[in-house]
């Protein structure tokens, strides 16, 4: 009987050991886990340039010859409207030819039609977001002057 006793002790002993282990929680820095840094969320849009209605298929091959054409851009979902101005008229991410150009509009195509509509919103990337979504193109039009469509001819690399 006491050899019973003994193993149900150390039955006993052994079960509230892994339970211990099992439940007992993490301490901090001992797990060897690393932790990552924070990401930035962000919101890809579609933009075309110099549009007064949505290009047909010619309008738009001119317009990207012309560094006007369709492009992604990409913008943190924290920017603000002096941001996405900036982003926009830059040359790395956006349209160069707006940074002198003055101001400009942003439009969006009403569903069936060709027709272009201004956004009645801020520019602040998470109305944008809202607003288009991710699959729509935003169209820029400049209001003060207009955009020449003229071809970039840049010289080809020769080997």
């Amino acid at each position: 009987m006491s050899g019973q006793k003994g193993d149900v002790k150390s039955d006993a002993s052994c079960t509230s050991f892994t339970e211990t282990q099992l439940f007992r929680p993490a301490r901090s820095g001992t797990t060897g886990r690393t932790i990552s840094k924070q990401q930035v969320r962000t919101w890809t849009g579609q933009f075309v340039c110099n549009a007064t209605r949505t290009p047909s298929s010619s309008e738009k091959i001119s317009l990207q010859s012309a560094g006007l054409g369709h492009k992604k851009i990409q913008f943190r979902l924290d920017d603000n409207e002096e941001e996405v101005y900036k982003i926009l008229s830059t040359e790395e991410k956006g349209f160069p030819q707006l940074y002198n150009i003055g101001s400009f509009e942003l439009l969006h195509c009403t569903i069936n039609c060709r027709e272009l509509q201004r956004l009645n919103c801020k520019w602040v990337v998470e109305s944008l977001q809202k607003i288009i979504g991710s699959q729509a193109k935003i169209y820029i039009r400049p209001i003060q002057r207009n955009l020449k469509v003229i071809a970039n001819s840049e010289p080809e690399a020769t080997s």
